[in-house]
């Protein structure tokens, strides 16, 4: 791996009160809402590694120190520390970071820019505490900071002799909103280029002696000649000979080293559209490659042990299929390379290992990053398979809610509209797993990965009569808790043997069931009890029921009814199961769909039955008001009346529809 950051410390710099990224990957994308501080982090890098960046760049103002709230933490010393590794076998890097290493084998090395009221300053205060043993802070402003670039370890860093940004630097590309503006401007990286080009002294010779041929040409027409004339005579007019001044009319200057500037750039080959006429992504993506071409030269010149390149999100102005075709040339093209987006097209194809996310606590914004420790090979392809455009936005949500497929994914919004709950609104992302394999995701956002609050919803999958019984569903969230059949505690209290039975199911009093699924439920796990479609028929069967009158035929309409009349009277399994073939002859996500419509504007039910307890079908709602604590701060509106008087709709002589 060549040279790269692998490690990155702010401390009371705008955003961050203390950030720490370890390691910090080498190729980098920083993701994270707007104002997080992503380009704050690249600011902070460019303090100590960038090379144009001018050394009064780092006498920090003010509002550059953090502030908690009360004001900016004047007095408090501002450090950014970085770790620079993989430069053990490059000779040219050993040398110029001589004075900052830490470690040989594996060769890192330590640069840290220190910001902090002066020595002066500093003494002042050790002398004002000695003589008066008050523990005050005496008055400091901003003035009296003073900054220092320092290598090596923290304890015993020292002032450095050669500053490390002339020879390994940083070149960041803003979130350019006017490319055609920056490639006009002297430090553009078309300039760079066109001043490291060494053309034929003969070429551009004849090139200049052409311009000057072509100028008195143009200048034979009268018209032009006159206008010449006319702008010489006002200028004379109006300063006499007090200023030395010819205003002359030509293409170019004729000077060969001159006209070398004056080479502009096209986007057609015809040469008829320059950049002021083409698009701001075309000149998004121009002015990018002409910044790429000016990092590779900078990495080929002598003095230069290599370049870091930041991009700041590359998406701007660019098409969805063209942001993922830019980043992933990226990635494969760059070897030390830090990107910040917000877009979820583009963290969808960046690898897991390389996503850094940010996230604002009242702490101070802090980073979190992938747990490689925690996730198998074959678990991060799989993750990185199932991040698209769609999926990807479970970086970006404020709270996940993991489940097992896409009739979810429509019902659980329309669940929570019907509660008043916008999942929309409070950055909730509903996302699929495809299956039941919810390992990967919970060790994805779980506190030693991305530290994403979430929950998951899960089938009970109960296919047998017996009620309270273990069923494959709670199973399964007892392993995805504890990865072994049964919770230790239940264990300890002697209320299940080690294993399951062969049949695949143990009896248990309903006690014991509770303890199980509050369990799971205080590890964000909700369990139902048999499927999505038959738990939520007894919850909410009008719904149901006018879904199928739009979806089914009438006949089969009125079939599918009573299967909804008889599972809210208690069926077993057959019912049950005839109500789900029904619905998966129609597709699932098909009938979740019309389903949705519906739910979102049911009367709200309650989760919890007259006794108190969590009812066994409303692990869905039980999950929502959890959702609902962690964004709004209060439980969903629950012991709402119905509007349906259930027991007079299925009474004997009620006339239950469908029968």
């Amino acid at each position: 791996m060549p040279l790269h950051i692998s490690r990155v410390e702010v401390e009371n710099f705008r955003n961050f009160k203390h950030l720490l990224i370890d390691p910090f990957p080498a190729t980098a994308v920083v993701v994270g809402a707007n104002n997080v501080g992503k380009s704050n982090l690249l600011h902070a890098l460019r303090i100590i590694l960038d090379p144009d960046l001018p050394d009064s760049a780092r006498r920090l103002r003010e509002d550059d120190l953090y502030d908690d709230g009360a004001g900016p933490c004047v007095g408090e010393k501002v450090r950014i520390i970085i770790d620079l590794a993989g430069f053990g076998e490059d000779e040219k890097a050993l040398a110029v970071l001589a004075d900052c290493l830490l470690t040989v084998e594996p060769a890192v090395a330590r640069i840290e820019y220190v910001y902090e009221p002066s020595e002066e300053i500093r003494s002042d205060d050790d002398e004002q505490e000695n003589d008066s043993g008050a523990q005050e802070q005496p008055a400091v402003s901003i003035d009296d900071y003073d900054w220092q670039v320092l290598g090596g370890a923290t304890e015993s860093a020292r002032p450095l002799r050669t500053e490390p940004r002339r020879y390994i630097g940083i070149r960041v590309l803003p979130a350019l909103r006017d490319a055609t503006d920056e490639l006009t401007r002297r430090k553009s990286p078309l300039r760079e280029l066109l001043d490291r080009v060494k053309p034929d002294q003969q070429i551009l010779e004849g090139a200049a002696a052409d311009v000057t041929a072509a100028t008195e040409d143009l200048l034979t027409d009268q018209a032009i000649s006159d206008l010449q004339q006319a702008v010489r005579k006002q200028t004379e007019d109006m300063i006499g000979s007090a200023l030395p001044v010819s205003p002359t009319l030509g293409i170019a200057p004729a000077l060969p080293h001159q006209l070398l500037r004056q080479i502009r750039l096209f986007a057609d080959d015809a040469r008829r559209r320059g950049m002021p006429d083409t698009s701001l992504g075309t000149a998004n993506v121009i002015y990018l490659a002409l910044l790429l071409q000016a990092v590779a030269a900078r990495r080929s010149s002598r003095e230069h042990v290599t370049t870091i390149l930041g991009v700041e999100e590359p998406e701007a102005h660019l098409h969805v299929q063209i942001q993922r075709r830019l980043f992933g040339y990226l990635l494969r093209a760059e070897p030390a390379l830090i990107l910040t987006s917000h877009s979820p097209h583009v963290a969808a194809v960046a690898p897991l290992p390389s996503i850094v996310l940010l996230r604002s606590t009242d702490g101070g914004t802090v980073a979190t990053t992938a747990p490689a420790s925690l996730l198998s090979r074959e678990q991060v392809r799989d993750l990185e398979r199932y991040m698209d455009a769609t999926r990807a936005e479970l970086i970006f949500a404020r709270v996940v809610v993991l489940v097992e497929g896409d009739a979810e994914r429509y019902i659980v919004p329309a669940i929570a509209a019907a509660y008043g709950f916008d999942l929309t609104d409070h950055g909730v992302s509903v996302v699929s797993v495809q299956g039941t394999d919810f390992q990967p995701y919970k060790n994805l956002l779980g506190p030693s990965g991305l530290d994403i609050p979430h929950v998951a919803i899960t089938d009970g999958d109960r296919d047998i009569e017996e009620f309270p019984a273990t069923t494959s569903g709670l199973s399964r969230a007892l392993r995805l808790m504890y990865n072994r059949p049964l919770s230790k505690k239940l264990r300890e209290q002697g209320k299940f043997p080690l294993r399951p039975r062969r049949d695949g199911h143990v009896a248990m009093d309903l006690e014991t069931r509770k303890l199980l699924v509050d369990e799971l439920a205080a590890e964000e796990i909700y369990v139902g009890d048999t499927t999505l479609e038959t738990d939520l028929v007894k919850l909410f069967p009008e719904s149901f029921k006018e879904a199928a009158s739009e979806l089914f035929s009438e006949r089969v309409a009125i079939k599918f009814n009573g299967f909804i009349d008889d599972i809210y009277r208690g069926g077993g399994l057959d019912v049950r199961r005839s109500l789900v073939d029904y619905i998966e002859a129609k597709g699932k996500g098909r009938f979740a769909q019309r389903l949705a419509d519906h739910l979102s504007t049911a009367d709200r039910v309650d989760m919890v039955d007259d006794q108190g307890d969590h009812r066994p079908e409303a692990a869905l709602l039980r999950a929502l008001d959890r959702v609902s604590l962690i964004c709004r701060g209060e439980s969903l509106e629950m012991r709402v009346e119905a509007g349906l008087d259930f027991e007079e709709m299925f009474s004997a002589d009620g006339g239950a529809a469908g029968e």
